[in-house]
């Protein structure tokens, strides 16, 4: 599958990332990504949290008569699919608008089926899972990584591996499964170890009787080392700003923060979470807005100034 990806994360921690002055504030990791899928079908990911599990709300624009096709692991079979149509939204085959077949948790693999003949962008927003649970039936289903990164499927993504997994991948100008990609105990991975890239779904076998929850699929996800916190940020923690959310347009990221304090703030920008450029010095606004860095990935931060 042709995919391109940009994932831009707003990094919010109360630990910091990288050898960075001062204390950053904030709990959580909010950003974007997009998808360059081609027409026909694609197997992808959400993996991005936004208000709910909706396809209208991680999906909500996506070029007319778009099909989602989602696979039933109980009973191994794909279930109706699921139309967008121009002025409503997404259409269920059954006609109901709280069908649960719109409902899609993170790290649940799903086709898209793109009509026309030229490639098309769908953007998710939302926030990163810092720890998260992606269980694993027996049987064939459809997988995805819920951390938004890219590479070897056990050494970059830090999936659990059962002896019989076989893992397949869909080549979307084909329009077919590639051949799979199988794990045993004995001789590790058969011909290669699968390498992901970021956004991308995947076909998993998995034998029922090594279907435990031991064998989930379960990653905690930091961001670097904390610094030592200083002794005047230590007493304003509880006020400090937050960042709520990252809003991406037409080359221009903007930030919704939470400052009831009216503290200041720095913004700091990283490309790797291990360099930081700090980008604005003594911010107050509820609301910062910079031009959005065209690089594969980068985060965001905030930064008490003068320490």
């Amino acid at each position: 599958m042709k995919l391109k990806c940009l994932f831009m994360a707003v990094v919010v921690l109360a630990a910091g990332i990288g050898g960075s002055r001062g204390q950053v504030w904030s709990v959580n990791i909010v950003g974007y990504i997009n998808l360059t899928v081609n027409p026909g079908l694609n197997l992808i990911v959400n993996q991005l949290a936004s208000t709910n599990d909706d396809l209208g709300s991680f999906m909500p624009s996506v070029p007319d008569g778009t099909v989602v096709f989602r696979f039933d692991p109980l009973t191994q079979s794909y279930q109706d699919g699921v139309t967008f149509l121009d002025g409503f939204g997404w259409f269920p085959a059954s006609g109901d608008s709280h069908d649960p077949v719109k409902r899609i948790p993170l790290g649940e693999g799903f086709f898209v089926q793109i009509p026309g003949s030229t490639p098309t962008t769908i953007t998710f927003v939302g926030e990163v899972a810092l720890d998260s649970t992606n269980p694993i039936p027996g049987n064939l289903s459809l997988k995805g990584s819920i951390i938004p990164q890219s590479g070897p499927l056990v050494a970059n993504l830090g999936f659990s591996t059962a002896d019989g997994d076989a893992v397949y991948q869909w080549d979307s100008v084909l329009q077919a499964f590639n051949p799979p990609s199988k794990f045993s105990d004995v001789s590790d991975w058969t011909p290669a170890e699968p390498n992901l890239r970021v956004g991308e779904g995947f076909l998993l076998y998995r034998n029922p009787a090594l279907a435990t929850p031991d064998r989930w699929w379960i990653r905690p996800f930091t961001i670097g080392p904390a610094p030592l916190p200083s002794p005047l940020a230590a007493s304003a923690i509880t006020v400090a700003p937050v960042i709520q959310r990252l809003t991406a347009s037409k080359g221009v990221a903007t930030l919704t923060i939470n400052n009831p304090s009216g503290l200041a703030y720095d913004v700091q920008f990283s490309n790797d979470g291990l360099l930081w450029n700090t980008v604005a010095e003594k911010q107050t606004a509820a609301r910062w807005t910079g031009p959005l860095n065209s690089s594969v990935r980068g985060y965001f931060r905030l930064n008490q100034p003068g320490y």
